[in-house]
């Protein structure tokens, strides 16, 4: 049977170019999964961020308007007002003193302050106790002075006191019946009492993620509490505006809600910037993208090596049908050859058993089969005259004339 090479060559083609098609359409698959994955996973980080971020938020806010209602509620209290004006009116009466100090530190255990204390309007203390402070810290005068202005409660910014500790204060003037000042209330919070522990959490296992609340000063931006990898932060971190790859420093600048940088360790973090109402303080909320991708690592292997595993069953099928095919096509090589050799040795037998001379040549006139007739006429065995010409070994002579013919 002869082979049909033509019809094969196509199918081989054909199958090849199958087999490409798939191996491309698995790895462009593999690769739009894993872009969508690393998308999904992006998307449900980020509002992870800003859930997270705007829970702070909305609780920082909270307790400074808390704050806001304690003085309130103090200030405008009719019988500690009363009680305040006795006091400054007879400052020496032992009673009234003890009356009002008593209420001043009810206060301050009460709502866990670090301080509750009076003062006039040049920060000079009005009631204290032992060991108490004699006169406001200077850098809340600022905040007094607005107090005294404008007759309102004041929220101070974050101060380090004279001894390094980072606090914040709530300013309240107490006004008399007449609408005057008598004194102002100052309760003063240590940041690490609440503050601090609600910046610091995180809701979730991390072990990159962090917030911390910055404002400007100057030409820098000021970190106001601790962070996660830097101890005694406390307002005493700072980083030029210059630096504008750290989230910190573009919130100052005025970018908002998610961003992209390099927090203050050099790594590469996405970031959530939300400003505080109302405060000079911006909140960053930061996870590193190393951990935002990390779960994303063994899925890509596990794609990886999926679409790998698929691949290779893909050329190894391609090479057992190309080998399948090939061994039919040997096996029909072979089948021709030997019909062929068949074929010959039945022409050899015939040939083999004429009582004439035989002599087979090629189309060159080259000796390919003599019988053993055509030897004894020859004097040449079939094996000497295999494939010389016929000329020279096999002479014609005319028989009249004698001479040799020439055998064309």
């Amino acid at each position: 049977m002869t082979p049909h090479f033509f019809p094969w060559k196509l199918e081989k083609k054909n199958l090849v170019i199958l087999a490409l098609l798939l191996i491309l359409f698995l790895i462009a698959r593999s690769y739009f999964y894993y872009k969508n994955e690393k998308r999904t996973l992006l998307a449900d980080r980020t509002d992870d961020l800003i859930t997270i971020a705007c829970l702070k938020t909305d609780q920082l806010l909270q307790w400074r308007n808390e704050r806001s209602a304690d003085a309130d509620n103090i200030s405008q209290s009719p019988f500690f007002i009363q009680f305040v004006e006795q006091y400054l009116a007879h400052p020496n009466d032992t009673a009234i003193r003890e009356m009002v100090y008593d209420r001043l530190q009810l206060l301050k255990h009460s709502y866990k302050y670090d301080d509750v204390f009076l003062v006039d309007e040049q920060g000079r203390a009005l009631l204290r106790g032992p060991g108490e402070m004699k006169s406001l810290d200077p850098a809340y005068m600022n905040d007094l002075r607005k107090a005294v202005d404008t007759h309102a409660v004041i929220n101070s910014n974050f101060i380090l006191t004279g001894n390094g500790l980072a606090r914040i204060a709530t300013i309240s003037p107490l006004l008399a019946g007449n609408g005057k000042p008598l004194a102002y209330l100052v309760m003063q919070n240590d940041p690490e009492t609440f503050i601090y522990p609600l910046i610091r959490s995180w809701p979730v296992q991390s072990k990159t993620a962090e917030t911390y609340l910055v404002e400007q000063e100057g030409d820098s931006i000021l970190i106001l509490n601790d962070l996660r990898f830097y101890h005694d932060a406390p307002m005493r971190i700072k980083f030029p505006l210059t630096a504008t790859e750290i989230p910190a420093v573009q919130a100052v600048l005025g970018k908002a809600g998610i961003v992209t940088g390099t927090d203050y360790k050099g790594e590469k973090v996405m970031a959530f910037i939300s400003k505080i109402e109302g405060t000079p303080w911006y909140m960053v909320s930061k996870i590193a993208k190393t951990e935002i991708y990390h779960g994303l690592v063994g899925e890509g292997l596990l794609i990886l090596g999926i679409t790998l595993g698929m691949v290779l069953i893909i050329i190894l099928g391609t090479l057992a049908i190309l080998s399948s095919h090939w061994k039919n096509i040997y096996k029909s090589l072979y089948q021709t050859e030997k019909d062929l050799r068949s074929v010959q040795e039945e022409f050899r037998t015939i040939l083999y058993s004429i009582g004439d001379g035989v002599i087979v040549t090629d189309n060159q006139a080259r000796i390919q089969f003599m019988n053993t007739v055509a030897e004894k006429l020859t004097v040449w065995s079939e094996k000497e005259a295999h494939g010389k010409p016929l000329h020279e070994v096999f002479h014609l002579v005319n028989e009249e004339r004698g001479n040799r013919l020439r055998i064309l």
